[in-house]
């Protein structure tokens, strides 16, 4: 019986930031002591990749690079309120000395957020983690360099940590001995060392026993004047990171370079590349399109510059007005622009004329004066003109402009909206992209043309992103607002919230000149007024229920033959095969199923490095995942199951309205229903993991 490697494979999936710890029952103390930990480690050899930014030899006598940073790196991490949970791990496990030692050492600092995905991902507390001292000092001396390590240099290639075991860093990424490929989102100097701060918590493998500490040396020499004695400034920085390779290209292109070079001090926000990616994504825009607008990017990047209380060392809080004129308001890790958006602060980088701040969206001016949207082919608003409803171009126009928008504006023009959305106004309107078009048609298993043709739906659905009470034409909606389906959603800065519960994020607001469209990345799901009588579903190909039918049992089709009908099921039909489940979800029933779609086993696969063929193999393994997706006590035709069921495989799922949590503490969203005439299939956008436990007769 594999049931060892059942469990190594199901505590990888966890969630490719927690596979090491996941492990055995739920004994912490059994890190780097499991039986099954090096064949645990063979799942995860596949998946290759690298990391950045860290050490070498000591500087030369007289260097004047960063080493002269006046914290060490116990300091700079305890005065950074993102890394409170490392600073308590630290403290627990006694490494406090440790790190705060002459050095060099090259420290790999986990966020909060870092922590917390892998709380949530074991289904423990902080607490619980903080007192188990032997696993602590494990994980934490597998963060630690000192071969090898600087005060300047980026470490590369395959490094030994003071653990034991290795780390392979490879530009901005390093990858564990698990297997994670983890994000360097910055480096940051300190008086004995580097830290590189990381987006994920580092697992080692093997058996190495707990090593002792280092030995504490001396406090950093007396007299050093903060950390602007870094030896590069902001554009200097920036330049040698290939994370900000964009933000450089914009700064070139508008003329900054000269300005973030000055003397300072500034505070400068920095967009990753991938913030910028996502901005483009959501206007529909290229990289040389946004570039060959200086205009616009002299105006962006200015509203990410701060002069006025800016310093070398001190966090920003609060207010403060940018070098563009409008404000930002900076809350502990987190910075809110004037379009409302809440975007995160995932690092403080000293430099030698100030601070660069590594964000991981880009800030968005507002006020009487727009910003420029990127290249359109409207006319400039005229002079003098004092709101975004200046705009040349309606609603509709903008969105059949926009190449992103072309499934919207085909289901605009089949409801008959199109006159609508070309009012007057002032209306809010909220885009889906084509992304989130494909993605619920994934869900529902059904063509764009089949969503088209059910013109009813389209009107509750489309009428449910449309707000006329409250709309303008340059203020962020917030809080409950009604739609003009009746039903409401729920704004809260980037993100809006639906009547099915889904948290669906605000990429962009984008004016017109009859209201603003906001561009989201999921289709919002109403009720219809009354709240009683849900919006109907898309059309399936089963039978309507003969008049007073009371349950979706008369639905023509069974589970397994819906799965088999659907393509973005075939790795689940594969995989039911594989088990030889196809009887048993073929039976009478009633059977309640949740089911991944294949994105789900995409994900799940990436995670572990392996091949679906390979996980296919496996089909003791297959029969327990599986038998975890089955209801059966209290299931129904047409009853939404709720709370904590048991499912076939023994383990429980909790189902609380649109989400599925399971053993492992994954929440898992709940993407559709579809009724079959053996029960309900729940479609979902990951795989259920059971909490599964070794007993001595089965290792």
């Amino acid at each position: 019986m594999k049931f060892i490697l059942s469990l190594m494979l199901v505590a990888a999936l966890v969630g490719a930031a927690t596979p090491a710890m996941a492990g055995a029952t739920r004994s912490l103390n059994s890190f780097g002591h499991h039986k099954a930990w090096p064949a645990w480690g063979k799942w995860w050899s596949h998946h290759k990749m690298a990391p950045s930014p860290a050490g070498d030899v000591p500087a030369p006598e007289g260097d004047t690079g960063v080493c002269d940073a006046a914290e060490n790196i116990v300091e700079i991490a305890a005065g950074n309120p993102d890394f409170s949970t490392l600073v308590a791990a630290v403290q627990a496990a006694g490494f406090v000395e440790a790190l705060s030692a002459e050095g060099p050492l090259d420290v790999f600092a986990p966020t909060n957020q870092a922590f917390a995905n892998l709380l949530a991902a074991l289904g423990i507390t902080a607490e619980e983690l903080l007192a188990d001292t032997e696993l602590l000092a494990q994980v934490l001396s597998y963060h630690v360099v000192v071969d090898g390590a600087s005060c300047d240099t980026p470490l590369s290639g395959v490094v030994t940590t003071l653990q034991g075991a290795t780390i392979d860093v490879s530009g901005s990424t390093v990858t564990d001995a698990a297997g994670q490929v983890i994000n360097i989102m910055a480096t940051v100097p300190a008086s004995n060392g580097q830290i590189f701060v990381i987006d994920g918590v580092l697992l080692p493998g093997g058996d190495e026993p707990v090593p002792e500490p280092p030995t504490a040396e001396a406090p950093a020499p007396e007299g050093d004047t903060g950390v602007c004695d870094a030896t590069e400034n902001i554009v200097e920085i920036a330049a040698g990171n290939p994370d900000f390779s964009t933000l450089v290209a914009a700064v070139q292109a508008a003329g900054f370079v000269e300005a973030l070079s000055a003397e300072g001090p500034l505070d400068v926000f920095a967009p990753t590349n991938q913030a910028f990616a996502d901005l483009l994504a959501a206007l529909g825009i290229t990289g040389e399109e946004l570039l060959a607008d200086t205009e616009l990017l002299a105006q962006v990047l200015s509203y990410h510059v701060v002069v006025d209380g800016a310093s070398c060392d001190t966090p920003l809080s609060g207010v403060v007005t940018t070098l563009q004129g409008a404000t930002i308001d900076v809350s502990g890790s987190t910075v809110t622009d004037a379009a409302g958006q809440v975007i995160n602060i995932l690092a403080t980088v000293p430099a030698s004329n100030g601070q660069i701040f590594v964000i991981d969206g880009v800030l968005l001016p507002g006020g009487d004066e727009p910003v420029p949207e990127p290249p359109t082919a409207e006319a400039p608003a005229p002079e003098g003109d004092t709101g975004v409803c200046d705009a040349t171009e309606n609603i509709v126009e903008i969105a059949a402009g926009n190449p992103d928008f072309s499934t919207l504006v085909a289901a605009v023009q089949a409801a008959g909206f199109v006159e609508a959305l070309s009012a007057e106004g002032p209306l809010d309107v909220f885009a889906p992209t084509n992304q989130a078009f494909a993605d619920l048609l994934a869900a529902l298993g059904i063509t764009g043309e089949e969503l088209l043709a059910d013109t009813e739906l389209l009107a509750q659905v489309l009428s449910y992103h449309v707000v006329v009470d409250g709309a303008s034409c340059d203020t962020p909606l917030s809080g409950v607002v009604t739609t003009l389906q009746g039903a409401t959603i729920d704004v809260s800065g980037s993100t809006v919230t639906d009547a099915a519960g889904q948290v669906i994020n605000i990429l962009a607001a984008v004016p017109a000149s009859n209201g603003q469209i906001f561009v989201i990345d999921g289709v919002l799901l109403p009720q219809a007024p009354g709240g009683d009588e849900p919006v109907p579903e898309p059309p399936t190909a089963e039978a309507p229920a003969p008049e007073g039918d009371t349950g979706v049992c008369d639905a023509t089709e069974n589970i397994v033959e819906i799965a088999a009908g659907n393509p973005d099921f075939s790795t689940l039909v594969a995989a039911v095969q594989a088990a030889g489940f196809v009887e048993a979800l073929s039976a009478e029933g009633p059977l309640d199923v949740f089911a991944p779609t294949n994105q789900a086993f995409a994900n799940l696969l990436a995670a572990l490095g392996i091949t679906a063929e390979e996980l296919l193999a496996d089909t003791e393994l297959l029969a327990q995942v599986l038998s975890y997706h089955v209801v059966v006590d209290g299931a129904s035709c047409d009853t939404p199951l709720s709370g904590v069921v048991t499912t076939l495989q023994g383990a429980t799922i909790d189902v609380s309205g649109s989400t599925v949590t399971d053993g492992s503490g994954q929440v898992i969203n709940i993407l559709d229903t579809v009724p079959a005439s053996n029960g309900q299939i729940f479609v979902i956008d990951g795989v259920l993991l059971p909490q599964l436990t070794v007993s001595p007769s089965s290792e």
